[in-house]
């Protein structure tokens, strides 16, 4: 498994401005590859592995260089298609297809054959998927490089850790980019991987990342399954009865409040936004923080509770009281870095990562399986059958751990299914129903209703 590491860099204006030059030639191949990939990608569904695709591109790049550049684009682009096979899964999944029509239509997805077939259901379906996602940004990206272009020489001076021996378009000439100890690094065990990444802040060299060999970490023995519910209020709630993080929201708030003053006063001078250092300054805070807690949650959970598997419902991270931006970056952002960090645990650890169909979860006794929505009151779990009280969070992450052991759901399960599935068990379960049944709690539940007419057979309500 490999664990990447910033360094600041400590490079003078001068070859900055170097960096720079080369930074810029490096995009601007970097979008001609991807414009000849992509009539590949349209030909064979596939990227084209062969050279030849950047052999006629004019530069002062070398031609290794370029072999660097075709790399790292074609890393985006396979995982690009790879994300777009997956949402052409999900399409023909939730369809009204016949089984035959699927059938079909998975195998030319399997194989990436959307385009040299003759099934016109399945182009369009392909790029329905390309139009609602568009290709990886080229005009911005950082530079991945490999040894080709570079080599790290540590350093004798105690201020730097290592230096970054850099190409340049002279054949025999280097520029030398130190780099700023890392006190963080120096406690990792593992082998420098042949890569570095350069990353940059208004096309300048601001860091950069190297990164680790590390062995799966084969004395940790898992104990037990937890679900864990992810949320505003308590960012994280375990089965176990923990609630972390109890103030996230109210943080994540006053960070939504200082950016949305400040962006309004910005707009108002006509000041872009990506041009205020205290707007990306309280951006930047706004993802560290949110990053910090998340990974210090989730490290205190294993510390704990020491689980073998880690069960959670598909993240949404949606709250009505902030703005329609936040929302949007806390659920691209912080759903990622929780995603990350569960995929991590996988690979260090063993650390099974299950993710379950979310539906009525929140709504659901997790002692009698009685589903009503008047059952929660904010934070608060009631229930108005068996009168079961505890956290909403807490019986939430019990009933995810449920959930993923019924076989009858998984994640692509329609909602009513799952609701008829859930009534059935409650109807038929009788040793968590009371003695004297309250018909008009019954008739009054939406959600039972659905299904009334066996449910009130069973029940002899009228």
């Amino acid at each position: 498994m490999i664990r990447s590491y910033k360094f600041k860099q400590e490079a003078n204006d001068s070859k900055l401005l170097h960096v720079t030059k080369i930074l810029l030639e490096y995009r601007r191949i970097a979008k001609i590859i991807m414009k000849k990939q992509m009539v590949s990608v349209y030909k064979t569904g596939r990227v084209e592995f062969s050279n030849y695709i950047y052999k006629d591109i004019p530069t002062f790049l070398s031609e290794r260089y370029k072999d660097v550049i075709k790399r790292q684009i074609d890393g985006m682009l396979k995982s690009y298609l790879s994300n777009r096979k997956n949402d052409f899964n999900d399409i023909i999944y939730r369809s009204s297809l016949t089984k035959e029509q699927k059938k079909e239509l998975n195998i030319i997805n399997y194989y990436s054959k959307w385009f040299d077939v003759e099934n016109k259901l399945a182009r369009k379906i392909i790029k329905q998927t390309f139009h609602k996602n568009s290709l990886p940004d080229v005009d911005k990206i950082n530079m991945q490089l490999n040894t080709k272009v570079f080599t790290l020489e540590e350093s004798t001076n105690s201020s730097y850790k290592y230096w970054i021996k850099l190409c340049t378009e002279n054949r025999g000439k280097f520029i030398y980019i130190p780099l700023k100890d890392n006190s963080y690094f120096n406690k990792q065990k593992g082998e420098l991987t042949n890569s570095a990444q350069l990353n940059f802040k208004n096309n300048k060299l601001s860091s950069v990342v190297l990164s680790l060999t590390k062995e799966k970490d084969l004395n940790y023995v898992g104990a037990k399954k937890i679900g864990i519910d992810i949320g505003l209020k308590n960012l994280i709630t375990t089965s176990e009865g923990d609630l972390y993080s109890k103030g996230f929201m109210s943080k994540v708030s006053k960070y939504d409040m200082k950016i949305i003053k400040l962006q309004k006063e910005l707009q108002k001078r006509n000041i872009k936004l990506k041009d205020n250092k205290r707007y990306t300054k309280l951006n930047s805070s706004l993802r560290g923080f949110i990053k910090n807690e998340a990974n210090r949650v989730i490290n205190n959970i294993i510390k704990t509770h020491k689980p073998k598997e880690i069960v959670s419902e598909n993240l949404n991270f949606q709250n009505s009281n902030m703005s329609k931006r936040m929302n949007r970056l806390i659920n691209k952002f912080g759903v990622g870095i929780i995603n990350q960090k569960l995929m991590n645990l996988n690979e260090e650890k063993g650390i099974v990562n299950t993710k379950v169909n979310p539906a009525y979860t929140s709504l659901e006794c997790s002692a009698c399986h009685y589903i009503d929505k008047r059952n929660r009151n904010g934070e608060q779990f009631k229930c108005l059958w068996c009168g079961k009280t505890q956290h909403a969070d807490i019986n939430s992450t019990k009933n995810i751990i449920r959930r993923s052991d019924d076989t009858r759901i998984d994640i692509y399960t329609n909602k009513n299914k799952i609701l008829q599935l859930l009534v059935d068990d409650f109807i038929n379960n009788k040793r968590f129903c009371p003695s004297s049944l309250s018909s008009a709690l019954f008739k009054k539940n939406k959600y039972v209703n659905v299904y009334a007419s066996s449910a009130m057979s069973l029940l002899s309500i009228k």
